[in-house]
Parts: structure tokens; sequence; C-alpha cells
């Protein structure tokens, strides 16, 4: 008779073993590309245009705003694919989406959670998982800014683990707070040229970030102290980002505080963890 062949049931992914997830985001370069595309369009226009104003303000008007024309059609695609996107990379990873939280808008005394003039803080967009034995959660998170004369708008994608305990504050990346400390020069010359840490106790921050891990984040070409701070606050190790849209890079962030949090030795844990 007929054999059947057995049946195999794929495991669900996991961050540690994630699913096969093709990026609907397009890439650094691509993106790019399409500023600059936009930028020589809009100076073409420009050219085209003053003849016809014969007006020296409304030209020099124009021309100060190509810069933002220029980025626009970028911004654009990266606001529409943001939410498909992270289907994708939940679904790849075992992470639960949420794209109606009712979260609370973060409270961490750290900016840009803490901004005074801050107005209309919403978490537009949720996630929680796991990664490694850390739990993991993400928020899209949007507020307005009211400084009397215009009102703007704001936004950055916040990545977090909970740790098993509560440490002292550690900052790495730009910051602004007083309270986040002075700077701290690490033995890694690469290391301290690429990322700033600042923490209000030394001892701590060297401890907390031994030499391995300071040779794994600087694996990971992270553009840390462009566009993405690390922070530690508590239980919350944090990745507040400008960036953190395409699926890599979400992978990526979260697998440099994985690094952090499992390269903190276990003196560290006994002596300040809460």
């Amino acid at each position: 008779g007929l054999r059947l062949a057995p049946m195999t049931v794929s495991p669900a992914p996991t961050f540690e073993h994630q699913a096969p997830m093709r990026s609907i985001v397009p890439s650094p370069r691509l993106s790019l590309a399409l500023t600059l595309l936009t930028l020589v369009a809009v100076i073409a226009a420009q050219v085209a245009y003053w003849p016809i104003t014969g007006r020296l303000a409304s030209s020099l008007m124009i021309a100060a705003t190509t810069p933002l024309w220029a980025v626009l059609p970028a911004g654009v695609v990266f606001k529409v694919l943001r939410r498909p996107e992270l289907r994708r990379w939940s679904a790849a990873t075992g992470f639960h989406l949420d794209e109606q939280p009712s979260w609370p808008p973060p409270a961490y005394d750290v900016a840009p959670f803490n901004i005074a003039r801050a107005r209309r803080k919403r978490v537009r967009t949720a996630m929680n998982g796991t990664v490694g034995a850390y739990p993991a959660w993400y928020v899209h998170y949007t507020w307005l800014n009211n400084n009397r004369i215009n009102i703007s708008t704001h936004y950055r994608n916040v990545f977090g683990l909970t740790l098993p305990q509560a440490l002292p504050p550690l900052s790495i990346g730009p910051t602004i707070s007083p309270e986040a400390g002075h700077t701290v020069e690490f033995e890694s010359i690469t290391f301290n040229e690429q990322w700033l840490v600042t923490c209000p106790d030394e001892r701590f921050a060297k401890g907390a970030l031994p030499p391995t891990t300071l040779d794994g984040l600087l694996s990971m070409d992270l553009p840390v102290t462009a566009n993405t701070r690390i922070v530690l606050m508590g239980r919350n190790l944090l990745a507040i980002s400008l960036g953190g849209v395409r699926g890599a890079d979400i992978s990526r962030l979260y697998e440099a505080l994985r690094i952090i949090a499992d390269g903190i030795p276990r003196h560290v844990w006994q002596e300040y963890g809460r």
C-alpha cells in the first residue's frame, strides 16, 4: 500500500530562530537615492520658476525650504510602510503586535518622555515578546511640542528589555540631561570615538560594560550616536531611536540590548542590583 510521509510541524518562530522575512521598507541607500532625486527635481523646478516670479524674497524662501522638500517623499514612504513592516517582523519573530494599543505613554525620567512642553503624548503602536532571557517590548511614541511660537510633531521608536533587577542609570549616545552624569572613557579608543557613555558612577559604568560587551557592540556597527540612544533606567534597558523601521534594524537594536544585558557580570548584579 501507499506510505504517507510523516508530517513535520515547523516550530513557532522566536527572536533567536526567526522565520524568513522580506523587508518592504527601502534600504538606506535607496532612501538616499530617492532624497537626492527629489532634491535635483526641486532645484530644477526652482531654476524654471525664478524667472516667472521675479521676486527675490519669494525665491529665497523657496530655496530655504529645499532640504525639507527633498526629504519629504522618503519620510512619507517610511511612515506608510512602518506598520506593515512591523507586522512582517512580529510574525517572523513570535512577537505580538498591537496596532491599537491602550498602553499609557512611557513615564521615564529621560528625554523625550520628560519634556515639559510636550503635549498629546501617544503610544501609536505596541509590541511585546522575548529576546533571549528577557521580556521585550516596543512602542511607537508620538507627541506635540508647543514652544508658544509653533507646534511641531515628533516621534521615537522605543525598544525595551525588562531586566531581572534594577540598576543605576547609564546612557549610551547623545544626551542633554544634567542628571546623566559625566562622560566615561573606556580603554578602547575605537569605542570612545563611536560611542558616548555617561553615568553618575564611573565604576558602575565600567563594570556593567566589560570589554566583551564593547567588542560586541562595535562588531554590530550600530550608528548609536547618530540617531539612537541606549538608556538603562532601573529594570528597563531602552533603545530610543529615530530609526528602527526596517526589520533588520529592529533585530539589530534588540541584539544590541541583549549584548549589553547578557554582558553585565554577576558581581555587578550582586553589588548594584536592587
